[in-house]
C-alpha cells in the first residue's frame, strides 16, 4: 500500500459512510461504472484517495472473486481507517442495493409481476449502456495508459471475450437444443417440463412436473 495510508486522512469516517451509502443507493451501470464513479469522486474531485492507492485497490479487486465495485470500496475504506473503515464502507455500499432487491423481489412475487418495474428497467438500461461505455473508456486509459504490452494483453483478452461466446452459440445451434433449454410437454392431461442437460444429439433430459418435482431423467444417444 502507498505511504499515504499512514498519513492523516482529509475526511472523516462519517463522510466515507455517507458517500458509500449514496453511491450504493443511486449508483447505476454495474461494476465498471461504479469503480469509475469512485475514481472521479474520491481521487479526482475530493482527493481523499491517492491515484496509486486507487490503482492498487482496483488491481486487487480484479484479482479476487466476487463483486468488483464492492471489493474496491472495501479496500478504499481500509486505506486510512483500516478494518473499521473497510467494514463500514462495505456494509454501507452493499446494504442499499440488498434492501432494494429484497423489496422488489417481494413485490414482484406478491403481485405476480409488475409492468411498471419492467418499464423502468428498460428505460434505465438504455442510459446504463452509455454510462458503462464512458466508464470503460476512462478506466482503460487509467489502467492501461500508453504501455504497449498492457495494450497487447488488453486487446487479446477483448478478442477472446467476444469470440468465445459467439463460437459457443454457433456450436449450440449446430447441435440443436442448448443446455438449460426448457420445453413444455402436455400428454394425457398432465403437464411436465423437459430441461435439456446436453445437446440434442446426446438426448439428455430432466423431466419435472408442475409442482417442481423431478419425474425422471432420460439419457441416451439418438439413432442416426
Amino acid at each position: 500500500m502507498n505511504t499515504t495510508a499512514a498519513t492523516a486522512p482529509g475526511y472523516t469516517l462519517w463522510q466515507l459512510l455517507f458517500y458509500m451509502l449514496r453511491l450504493g443507493t443511486f449508483g447505476f451501470g454495474g461494476p465498471v461504472a461504479l469503480v469509475g464513479y469512485m475514481h472521479r469522486d474520491l481521487v479526482e474531485r475530493r482527493c481523499w484517495i491517492s491515484e496509486q492507492d486507487y490503482k492498487e485497490g482496483l488491481a486487487l479487486a480484479q484479482m479476487m472473486p466476487g463483486p468488483l465495485a464492492a471489493q474496491l470500496g472495501i479496500y478504499l475504506g481500509y486505506v486510512h481507517y483500516r478494518v473499521l473503515g473497510a467494514t463500514v464502507a462495505g456494509i454501507a455500499f452493499v446494504l442499499p442495493s440488498f434492501l432494494m432487491v429484497v423489496a422488489l423481489g417481494w413485490a414482484y412475487a406478491q403481485y405476480g409481476g409488475l409492468s411498471w418495474m419492467q418499464a423502468v428497467f428498460y428505460g434505465v438500461g438504455a442510459a446504463v449502456v452509455g454510462i458503462i461505455a464512458m466508464s470503460a473508456y476512462k478506466l482503460t486509459r487509467k489502467t492501461v495508459g500508453t504501455n504497449r504490452l498492457l495494450w497487447a494483453i488488453f486487446l487479446t483478452l477483448a478478442v477472446v471475450t467476444v469470440v468465445a461466446p459467439v463460437q459457443a452459440t454457433i456450436d449450440q445451434q449446430a447441435h440443436g437444443r442448448s443446455v438449460g433449454e426448457i420445453e413444455k410437454q402436455t400428454a394425457n392431461g398432465t403437464t411436465r417440463y423437459a430441461v435439456a442437460l446436453g445437446s440434442r444429439d446426446q438426448n439428455q433430459e430432466l423431466l419435472i412436473d408442475e409442482g417442481g418435482r423431478v419425474i425422471a431423467t432420460d439419457a441416451g444417444e439418438d439413432d442416426d
